[in-house]
Formats: structure tokens, sequence, C-alpha cells
């Protein structure tokens, strides 16, 4: 609550006691927020980015009279093992070309939805692709002959994910190759 939407406030919060909260308008907890109405039992008091995207979601999403459940994603692990062949006039040092690697990995990650790529040709859903991971390697950096092997979680396959999940990068393995 102590967060905004759109750059607006929301609220201010200050803990009344074990069980309650009250609501202001200004920092300084002097300014009462209108009562948005009455909570009387379940649910939970969300902070942080994940309240903040509850409350935008309730007041500016959902209908009246229908609440929706938000919850944070589970984030999945997806570790990769990469021989990358760079030509050797590219003029890259391996640290460089492996961090931009790197980089290209956690930016793609970043782009897939919550449960992963779904409607690929071919019928896979739910995946972290493995050609679409090659690709990122493939375009990291200039001068990029081929990339060798690329395994995710050990094996040159898509990294099933569950509805609720997000890959992150996991321990990355890899080794270029200037030829």
């Amino acid at each position: 609550v102590n967060n905004a939407i759109g750059g607006q406030v929301a609220w201010y919060v200050k803990v009344n006691n074990a069980t309650s909260i009250k609501l202001y308008e200004d920092s300084g907890l002097t300014i009462a927020a209108p009562a948005p109405g009455v909570y009387s039992s379940g649910g939970s008091l969300d902070g942080g980015d994940l309240g903040m995207c509850d409350a935008a979601i309730q007041s500016q999403i959902v209908p009246d009279g229908q609440t929706a459940i938000v919850q944070a994603a589970a984030t999945v692990a997806v570790s990769y093992t990469a021989v990358v062949y760079i030509k050797a006039n590219a003029s890259l040092s391996d640290s460089l070309a492996i961090a931009n690697i790197n980089d290209a990995v956690i930016a793609y990650f970043a782009t897939l939805d919550v449960g992963g790529e779904t409607g690929i040709e071919g019928g896979a859903t739910g995946v972290v692709p493995w050609s679409e991971v090659l690709i990122q390697i493939a375009q990291a950096n200039p001068g990029t002959v081929s990339v060798g092997l690329l395994l995710l979680n050990g094996a040159v396959l898509d990294v099933t994910l569950s509805p609720g999940q997000v890959p992150i990068v996991g321990t990355p393995n890899t080794t270029v190759n200037f030829v």
C-alpha cells in the first residue's frame, strides 16, 4: 500500500493492532483515507509489488461484485549448457561473449508468459522452447558461427512449465570457442 498505481499513491498504512490497520492519504499518517468498505474476514493483506498488482487489478479490471485471485508466480530455474563458436575476428573476449549470452537468455525469459510459451507450432504448450533459447544464444554476439551444443536442464528438450510457473536462469555453463 506504500507503493503507487500509475504514479498515484493508493494509501499509506499504519498498523493499528494485531488484527487491524488504518489507511491514510498522506505519508504523515494524518489524513484518514475514505473508507474503502468493511473488511470482515478471510483473504490476506499483501504488500509490495504483488499487493499493488492486486489493487490495480481489483479496482481497474475486475467487474463489480467479482474478485480476482492474484498470486505470485513460482520461479523455475532453467540451467543451460552451451558450446558456442564465434569468429576470431569478432573482437570479443570470452568473458564478454559469455556475459552477452547470459544477458540474452535472461532477457528472453523475461518475455515469457507465466506458464511458458503456448500455441507453438507442433502443439507444444506451456514450455520454455529449446529452439528459442538456441536462437537467443546464436544472436547474442556478432560473429557467432554456430551453437554446437545446447542443453536445458541437462537435455536437448523444451522445459515444461505449469500454469503458475515462470522461468529464471539457473546455472549457466557456457564455453566459447573462437574459430
